[in-house]
């Protein structure tokens, strides 16, 4: 035959024991490079997770200082309110009280003195007038039952000031009453007695 004859393939060379370490060699590099940016990320995500969660702890702690420092805030100004508003008050209506009392009671001393001048002076004008007519002079002791005018006059004061004394602590207990009632709905309660009298 007139045929060309087919050229031969070039022979494949076979791997040898260095081909193959070369190959090993490699793919432990190549894992290495893989394993170690794994570790990189896991790094990563561990250090930022710590971050955020102190990141987190430190702002809850300070807004649970924020608001324990409001609770006490609140807590001192209501304390505050109702020591300004209740005890205070009460203790210048005392006060008020006891200096009117005293007032009183020195306008009452004095009245009392005049009119006791003035009844000492009536008296002896009438005994003079009854020494001028046609008997013996009656004192006013042994006609008014051996009570004075004095002991008369300070009888009946003191049952005026016991009387009076009475209706103003009535009215400082109905105060006081209205008071404890409105600072209790004030704080969230209901008031017990009613509107003030």
């Amino acid at each position: 035959d007139g045929g060309a004859v087919p050229a031969s393939a070039a022979p494949v060379p076979a791997d040898v024991h260095w081909d193959y370490t070369l190959k090993e060699m490699a793919w432990l590099s190549a894992d290495f490079q893989s394993e170690r940016a794994r570790h990189v990320r896991q790094a990563r995500k561990l250090s930022n997770a710590v971050l955020s969660y102190h990141t987190g702890l430190a702002s809850k702690r300070r807004r649970e200082r924020q608001a324990a420092e409001g609770r006490a805030r609140r807590l001192a100004a209501r304390l505050a309110r109702s020591v300004h508003r209740g005890y205070w008050r009460k203790m210048e209506r005392v006060v008020e009280y006891k200096q009117r009392l005293a007032g009183e009671n020195g306008r009452r001393r004095d009245m009392d003195r005049r009119l006791v001048s003035l009844v000492r002076q009536t008296e002896r004008y009438g005994e003079r007038l009854h020494r001028g007519g046609d008997g013996p002079a009656r004192s006013s002791s042994s006609s008014g039952g051996g009570m004075t005018i004095e002991e008369a006059l300070s009888s009946g004061l003191e049952e005026r000031a016991a009387k009076r004394r009475g209706a103003d602590y009535a009215r400082m207990h109905a105060d006081m009453v209205y008071d404890a009632d409105y600072f209790s709905a004030a704080d969230g309660g209901s008031p017990v007695h009613g509107t003030r009298r």
